[in-house]
């Protein structure tokens, strides 16, 4: 199999059970920012990392017969329960990429023989993540059920359908049955019954999650209130920082270490001395510049003095440069020496703490990945070709939308036809932003642009929120949807038998 050939399944199995479902594209929204996919079954292909890690046996019956997890009207069996604990395993593995090393996580051996921590395998670490999202998902359905909803209604059905689906179309997409696709992506004895009943939980709990968020809504007033209560929360600052740090040797004593520091306080002091970002960046360039410093070395050390600016830094309680740069008396260019371990770090305030009012943006985009074809040139072309597509169609949004659902490689928006709402300038790659945050810019403007993943088929929705009221929504939203679980939560009890999660060979 070909990187490009292997990298699309990969893709296509890092899906929400709502992949192919247009109609409810645009409600899930929420759903999706606010619990990042517990709800949505996401899978990244095991092929790609070469992981030895089998579900169950072949036939799968010793799972399928043992109940994992249960509450009063829906239950989880062996085989259910290993597709969530490989959920939130492969989604690990996908996002860590080349840092699982890091992690001491070995792809090629089987988790239950890798240690997570002292008292835990890296088996019992993604067990208990299971467990987490499987108590969520049958709250939410004892919920939806007590709602007079079921998994047989048609919405429900319909998501699960169009699921179904779309994995049939990957495996045909791949050369494969769907019996082997299933078996590669999930583990031998995961057939596609076992898939389904998976899949109709996390849909009949989304669905009704979804009317929970659908029932708050906020008025102006609402959102000045809470950004009053909270406001440090959503201010940020800009900032130039530099660390100064000592060369302490282990045998020093405490009078040798006091006296290494206070020559490192001293050349903080003296650049904290400047009191505009010119003069800070002026002074910092000469003391790193000697008469060895070379070309090559010049150009490190502007780019230095250019990293030491951080904008939109937010506040962290407890930490004593955040606290006196959020500090109600700040001015433009305060300076602080934040004393740390050996190391002396210098602050000049740039702007003081402030919500942002900057107007965002909702866009919709169609990812074609260079990765996924011969050339970029050929990837170019694709995306040529799908904007083309569109064009000669009836050019609406929501055809727009269609596409990005069946072309686009983005994981992180194909699911919602492409969109990303709510954008800051800064916050996507540059050319990407560029594009975005054009003057000229209007409502319906499509275009292709390059980035250093592939190519985008670009198509701008138009102005999104007031920055700093979509970040108030968000947190509001989170808050009352929590509470709303947790009572929700007190009226139901989840079971787990652990013995049973524990034949899960992983």
């Amino acid at each position: 199999m070909g990187k490009g050939k292997r990298a699309r399944i990969e893709r296509q199995n890092a899906v929400d059970p709502k992949a192919a479902e247009k109609a409810q594209a645009l409600k899930t929204q929420k759903t999706n920012k606010l619990l990042g996919g517990i709800v949505g079954v996401i899978v990244a292909l095991l092929l790609v990392f070469g992981i030895v890690i089998s579900a169950v046996s072949a036939s799968g019956v010793f799972l399928r017969g043992a109940t994992a997890a249960s509450s009063a009207n829906f239950s989880v069996d062996g085989t259910m329960m290993s597709y969530f604990l490989k959920s939130n395993y492969y989604t690990f593995v996908n996002q860590m990429g080349d840092y699982l090393s890091y992690f001491n996580l070995d792809t090629s051996l089987p988790l239950k023989t890798q240690s997570y921590s002292d008292t835990q395998t890296w088996f019992t670490y993604f067990a208990d993540q299971a467990k987490t999202s499987v108590e969520e998902l049958l709250v939410l359905c004892e919920a939806a059920n007590a709602a007079g909803m079921s998994i047989q209604d048609e919405e429900v059905q319909t998501i699960v359908d169009n699921y179904m689906e779309s994995l049939k179309n990957n495996a045909k997409e791949n050369g494969m049955s769907k019996k082997q696709y299933i078996a590669n992506v999930y583990g031998e004895g995961v057939k596609e019954k076992d898939l389904r009943a998976a899949i109709e939980i996390s849909a009949l709990a989304s669905v009704y999650q979804e009317q929970v968020l659908a029932s708050f809504t906020y008025t102006d007033a609402d959102l000045e209130a809470y950004y009053s209560e909270n406001e440090n929360s959503f201010k940020t600052v800009d900032y130039k920082s530099y660390t100064y740090y000592s060369t302490v040797p282990e045998a020093a004593s405490e009078e040798e270490a006091a006296e290494i520091n206070a020559v490192t306080k001293a050349k903080a002091d003296a650049l904290a001395a400047n009191t505009t970002p010119a003069s800070f960046d002026a002074y910092l360039l000469d003391e790193l510049t000697t008469d060895a410093t070379t070309e090559e070395d010049a150009v490190k050390n502007e780019e230095t003095v250019a990293a030491t600016l951080t904008k939109g830094a937010a506040y962290i309680e407890g930490d004593a440069a955040m606290e006196w740069a959020f500090d109600a008396s700040r001015k433009v260019n305060d300076t602080y020496v934040a004393e740390g371990d050996n190391s002396y770090t210098v602050y000049l305030l740039t702007s003081t703490a402030a919500r942002d009012d900057s107007l965002t943006k909702n866009v919709r985009h169609i990812l074609i990945y260079t990765t996924d074809y011969e050339s970029a040139e050929a990837t170019k072309a694709e995306a040529d070709r799908i904007l083309a597509e569109w064009q000669a169609g009836d050019k609406t949004e929501d055809s727009f939308a269609a596409l990005a659902e069946q072309y686009s490689g983005d994981t992180g928006s194909n699911t919602n036809g492409g969109l990303y709402e709510n954008v800051r300038g800064g916050d996507m790659v540059e050319t990407f932003d560029a594009w975005l945050f054009d003057s000229a810019r209007a409502a319906g403007d499509t275009g292709v642009i390059e980035s250093e993943y592939g190519y985008h088929v670009m198509y701008f929705v138009g102005d999104g929120k007031i920055a700093w009221k979509a970040d108030v929504e968000s947190a509001k939203l989170s808050e009352d949807y929590e509470a709303a679980y947790a009572a929700e939560a007190e009226k139901y009890t989840v079971t787990f038998d652990d013995n049973a999660i524990n034949k899960i060979d992983a």
